[in-house]
């Protein structure tokens, strides 16, 4: 045997087929110079997946996020992005990406529930400590979406698919969450995407891909006004950044009109819509997250009173049910930190609220 095939008989690998193109990679037989009496060799790439397998890669690496993987440098095609209020992770930090085909567009004629062309890829990588501890995939392919949670190794040198998510990851609280998990809250949008729609991409601090960055590329039809994703500028700051928070925690995945969303029957909506948004901008006091709590009754004798007390944090059941952990908590999963910055905004808009005159 030539010792320049040495190297691959180390993988034991078997021959497999020649030439066969794979969803992911290939495989491709050595020359004859390496052929042995099991015959031809084969040079597996390590990305190549069973054309007959459906689902998403086993290993972060083959998905395309990144086209260096030691170096851990994104490809070139993926956008990074970030929403101007980010969703509450127990502390967690995050990096997001966003892959759309070439030539595709977001179709955008229901503008608060974009839906997204076969071949849009998105990721979301969190970090404790610093450390990579998850990174998710949500991959549209022609049959709906696949989604995938990829867990670090500790050296972060390899991230394998996961479907059962790990309850305590290292002892630290923080928990990464199954398949069926990610469908409780995925399922509160049309489309199933969370993350990437007007409101979250078009507030000021949004950064990296952008809601007007899109409208500009011409990645959303028809297009979309950025200013039309914004809360008026005549609110107060403490109700702008209050209903900013509830709608990416709890608005865009379980409290919204969605037939499939959670929280639907309850009529409590926290989603900031489009048209309600034009129409405040206009003077219209018609937003679903102030309309469905303030001086509004809970449904439920569990927790009675008022959604939201006017003046009085420790009288809004909204408030001690976000700033709770335990068996009385919001959101009621995954969740085992309430949100310090969170808790704060809430009770800083709630205290300012005036009440209204006894009759």
């Amino acid at each position: 045997m030539s010792p320049a095939c040495a190297p691959m008989r180390e993988g034991g690998r078997k021959r497999i087929g020649v030439g066969v193109l794979g969803a992911v990679g290939a495989v491709l037989v050595a020359g004859s110079a390496c052929s042995g009496p099991a015959g031809p060799l084969v040079l597996v790439d390590s990305c190549w997946e069973n054309p007959s397998f459906s689902g998403p890669p086993a290993d972060l690496r083959c998905t395309g996020l990144y086209e260096d993987w030691p170096a851990k440098r994104v490809a070139g095609n993926v956008r990074g992005f970030a929403p101007g209020t980010a969703l509450w992770s127990d502390g967690a930090g995050k990096h997001r990406w966003l892959y759309l085909p070439p030539g595709q567009t977001i179709d955008a004629r229901d503008p608060d529930e974009w839906v997204f062309p076969v071949g849009t890829k998105a990721w979301k990588e969190f970090r404790v400590g610093g450390r990579r501890v998850e990174t998710r995939l949500f991959a549209k392919v022609s049959g709906g979406w696949q989604r995938a949670t990829y867990l670090w190794s500790p050296d972060g040198t390899n991230a394998a698919r996961t479907d059962d998510g790990v309850r305590n990851w290292e002892g630290t609280g923080y928990e990464v969450p199954s398949v069926s998990d990610c469908d409780k809250c995925h399922n509160g949008r049309r489309d199933r995407l969370l993350g990437v729609e007007a409101v979250g991409l078009g507030e000021t601090t949004a950064s990296g891909l952008r809601l007007d960055t899109l409208v500009r590329e011409g990645r959303i039809v028809p297009a979309l006004d950025p200013a039309a994703a914004l809360l008026p500028e005549a609110m107060p700051p403490a109700e702008r950044a209050a209903l900013s928070w509830l709608h990416v925690n709890c608005g865009v995945s379980c409290h919204n009109r969605a037939a499939d969303a959670r929280a639907m029957g309850t009529n409590l909506f926290l989603r900031l819509e489009l048209a309600q948004l034009i129409a405040a901008q206009e003077g219209a006091a018609t937003l679903d997250p102030i309309v469905t709590t303030v001086a509004v009754a809970t449904r439920t004798a569990r927790w009675p009173g008022l959604r939201i007390t006017a003046g009085s944090p420790a009288q809004s059941q909204l408030f001690r049910l976000a700033s709770s952990r335990g068996r009385d908590q919001m959101p009621p999963l995954l969740s085992h930190l309430p949100d310090p910055e969170g808790t704060r905004i809430l009770r800083a808009w709630i205290e300012a609220l005036v009440p209204a005159p006894t009759p």
